[in-house]
């Protein structure tokens, strides 16, 4: 799979509701599509970086998974 670039808000929202994968985890909204967050070789479930990039406009390079946009380099900020 190729790494692609996407630009958009990153979110916090509560992922997979009353299951034992419950938490609230980042996506970046881009406005057609909403994907789930993840830094690359890091805890699927919670990453600092990525949770202070909550409420930031950001450009980021990565890859789509099945359940994921997996972080492949350092987001960039988009100051507006």
């Amino acid at each position: 799979m190729d790494e692609i670039e996407l630009t958009g808000k990153v979110i916090k929202k509560r992922f997979a509701a009353q299951s034992k994968s419950d938490h609230e985890a980042v996506f970046l909204d881009t406005g057609d599509k909403v994907y789930r967050l993840r830094k690359y070789r890091s805890n699927p479930f919670y990453n600092k970086q990525l949770h202070d990039l909550v409420g930031n406009k950001v450009r980021m390079k990565g890859k789509l998974t099945t359940h994921f946009f997996v972080v492949y380099s350092e987001p960039e900020i988009i100051r507006d």
